[in-house]
């Protein structure tokens, strides 16, 4: 399958609006799939791998681990309870900073790098995954 060299913006929107229909806020270039998207462990790599197959984007080497916390573990839950937007409930904000806290004490991990769509953007136009830093 040859690759179109050509992707826009709007071609990564279209993809993140189709894949997290949910999503109802503005999608921008600054939009972070785990934070914003709310996307962390398998679904975040479901998500990459529909998004690797689409744009034909190699992310064989890409640090999964590095981005997301993996599923099930206490950093998923810190992770969850710390980085990602809060309920607009406030008593389910509360208790999931309380849970955070919780899991916080177990977490081997306490942070992750981001990952946002312009990232997506960039794997898109060259073809494959490249660090940012």
């Amino acid at each position: 399958m040859q690759r179109p060299m050509n992707f826009a913006p709007e071609d990564i929107f279209t993809f993140v609006r189709r894949e997290i229909p949910d999503y109802k806020d503005e999608l921008t270039m600054g939009t972070r799939i785990g934070e914003d998207l709310r996307l962390i462990g398998d679904d975040a790599d479901e998500f990459l791998e529909k998004f690797s197959k689409e744009f034909s984007v190699d992310l064989s080497g890409f640090p999964f681990s590095d981005y997301f916390p993996v599923e099930g573990s206490a950093s998923m839950h810190f992770y969850a309870g710390r980085q990602m937007s809060s309920p607009k409930n406030p008593a389910l904000s509360l208790l999931r900073k309380l849970d955070s806290l919780i899991w916080g004490l177990f977490s081997r991990r306490r942070s992750f790098k981001t990952l946002t769509v312009h990232d997506l953007y960039e794997f898109a136009r060259t073809g494959k995954w490249h660090p940012k830093f």
